[in-house]
């Protein structure tokens, strides 16, 4: 049961891009600080 008038071509959806602010950001640097903070296998790193 297909017929032209009904069958609709499916267009690919394309994801669309996250934004990321950069790390000087206020908010997103005390986040990825606290982040670095909680990873206790990576203290060696940080430091």
């Amino acid at each position: 049961l297909s017929s032209k008038n009904f069958d609709f071509i499916e267009t690919p959806k394309v994801p669309k891009k996250k934004y990321i602010p950069p790390m000087n950001h206020p908010w997103k640097q005390s986040s990825f600080n606290e982040y670095c903070k909680r990873q206790a296998h990576r203290q060696k790193l940080i430091a």
